[in-house]
């Protein structure tokens, strides 16, 4: 029997973590990165500044979005979406240490 969180469209999360590989410590790519960690933390609510949305070019925008939705379906739950996180994690927190 399949879960119903198999069914999520994960694409959306899938361009931002690509857009984070791309430049991990960048403004951007560490912004997009607090704002999937916002939606891992559900209790302490988001560090994400909504005006920071303003930064965003409309295909980015879009994206956030479109992330947005899928938290609010509980998508964040799925192991494909923390396996995203982890390994944004992983790869936000070399580049750092190597800064």
């Amino acid at each position: 029997m399949s879960d119903a969180r198999d069914a999520f469209d994960l694409a959306p999360l899938r361009r931002v973590c690509a857009r984070i590989e791309a430049a991990p410590t960048s403004g951007i790519g560490l912004m997009l990165y607090g704002l999937l960690k916002g939606m891992q933390v559900e209790q302490r609510g988001s560090p994400f500044a909504l005006t920071r949305l303003r930064m965003l070019e409309a295909d980015v925008r879009a994206d956030v979005y479109a992330l947005m939705e899928l938290f609010a379906q509980q998508a964040n739950h799925a192991p494909e979406w923390m396996a995203m996180l982890a390994r944004m994690d992983e790869l936000v927190g070399a580049e750092a240490r190597a800064d």
